[in-house]
């Protein structure tokens, strides 16, 4: 049976957590720009590019809520299809990215990554949904011993390439962790994506499709 789309939920928020206009007065962000706050106590804010800020207690109702459209219109159809291409692949390995359950579910010959941005509406869910996962959740930035590795690096070199790196948000998010870090960020993602790219300083946005040679030489 196919899954219909519900009905639109009402505009009252729960109680738990609040829906409010952003404006710079209210932003209290490491950051220069004035719709992302990126913070990690146990009550935090988070800014998406919708240009709205929603408050609450940790991190799992704004995942629902900036997930919800992605999950329902693009991933939840792939989990109706499923079932039938394991049986017509007779549960073997998938070798071929056009041969997919995705493939079948949207009807196009297409990877998944080269059908993206010819659907802008489903790649805005999507660069959403890949912004808002991990709110609320430990990071490589918990782990990864930044200031130690980045010490004595070179400030005119990269640093950290984020490759499809969508919006931004690790971009954001190791410059609000680490506001004077040596080297410079670059941005890399398709024309589509960066065209709702955060309005981060000192943050270089480069057009790149990854399955294109790197241009950035020298990093690991």
């Amino acid at each position: 049976m196919k899954m219909q789309r519900t009905p639109t939920p009402p505009t009252t928020s729960p109680k738990h957590w609040q829906l409010k206009e952003t404006s710079p007065a209210s932003t209290i962000s490491k950051l220069s720009t004035p719709k992302v706050e990126l913070l990690y106590p146990a009550q935090r804010r988070c800014s998406l590019a919708a240009g709205l800020e929603y408050e609450i207690t940790g991190g799992a109702k704004i995942r629902q809520l900036t997930t919800s459209v992605h999950s329902f219109e693009t991933v939840g159809p792939q989990y109706q299809d499923l079932p039938s291409v394991l049986a017509e692949k007779k549960y073997e390995n998938l070798s071929d990215n056009t041969q997919t359950v995705f493939n079948k579910t949207f009807k196009t010959g297409l990877p998944v990554f080269l059908w993206f941005p010819q659907q802008p509406e489903a790649f805005n869910h999507f660069n959403k949904y890949m912004g808002a996962q991990r709110v609320g959740m430990p990071t490589w930035l918990d782990v990864y011993p930044v200031k130690e590795e980045t010490s004595t690096w070179d400030p005119q070199k990269p640093v950290f390439v984020d490759v499809g790196g969508g919006f931004g948000h690790q971009c954001a998010a190791l410059q609000a962790q680490y506001p004077d870090l040596k080297g410079q960020i670059v941005l890399q993602d398709l024309p589509p994506a960066l065209a709702h790219a955060l309005p981060l300083q000192n943050v270089k946005v480069m057009e790149h499709d990854f399955f294109q040679p790197q241009p950035v030489k020298g990093l690991h």
